[in-house]
C-alpha cells in the first residue's frame, strides 16, 4: 500500500487509531475486579499490536484492494476474510492458553489488551487508507468527515476486539471449549 500522502498525515491516524488503546484500557481495565499482572498484559499489549499489523496489511492484501479496482465485493474475498478472522482467533486462543496465563487466570485481562492493540493497529490501518484521496468509500481524502469518522473507528473498533479477546481469555479460564 503506497500512498503518496505527507507523512505528518500519517503520524496523526496512527497517533488517533492508537489513543483506541488508551480508551479501552481506562474503559475496559478499570473496570476488571480483582489483581490483573500489568507485565502480562503489556507484553500481550505488544503481541495484539503485531498482530494487528499483520492483520492489516492481509485484509487490505487480500480484501480492501481487490474491493477499490474492481467496485464489488467478490464471493471469494469473504472466504478469505472468514479465514483471517478464524486465523486471529486461532492466535489468540493460543497465545491466552500458554501455562503461564492459564496459572494466573490472566487470560481475560491479557485478551482484553491484545485485543486493544490488534484492534487499534487495524483502526490506524483503515483511516490511513480513507486518508487517499483516490479511495472510493463515503469519505476520501485528509478532511474533517474522514478525521470524524476515524474517531469513531478508532473508539468502536479497538473496544470491539478487546470485547472479543476478553470473552476467548475467559473462555480458556472457565475451560469452555470455543
Amino acid at each position: 500500500m503506497g500512498l503518496d500522502m505527507p507523512q505528518y498525515q500519517v503520524q496523526i491516524l496512527i497517533a488517533l487509531g492508537t489513543l483506541g488503546v488508551y480508551v479501552g484500557w481506562r474503559g475496559g481495565m478499570q473496570n476488571m475486579a480483582g489483581f490483573y499482572d500489568m507485565p502480562n498484559a503489556t507484553k500481550h499489549l505488544a503481541f495484539g499490536i503485531v498482530l494487528g499489523a499483520f492483520s492489516g496489511i492481509l485484509i487490505d492484501g487480500l480484501f480492501i484492494s481487490l474491493v477499490a479496482e474492481t467496485g464489488a465485493v467478490l464471493i471469494e474475498t469473504l472466504g478469505l476474510m472468514i479465514f483471517v478472522g478464524l486465523a486471529q482467533s486461532l492466535i489468540f486462543h493460543f497465545l491466552l492458553s500458554r501455562e503461564k496465563v492459564r496459572l494466573l487466570l490472566a487470560s481475560p485481562t491479557s485478551g482484553w489488551t491484545m485485543g486493544l492493540g490488534m484492534g487499534a493497529l487495524q483502526a490506524s490501518y483503515l483511516m490511513i487508507r480513507m486518508a487517499d484521496p483516490n479511495w472510493i468509500g463515503f469519505v476520501s481524502g485528509f478532511n474533517w468527515p474522514m478525521l470524524l469518522t476515524g474517531v469513531w473507528i478508532t473508539f468502536t473498533l479497538p473496544a470491539i476486539e478487546a470485547s472479543l479477546g476478553s470473552w476467548q481469555g475467559a473462555a480458556v479460564v472457565d475451560k469452555k471449549p470455543l
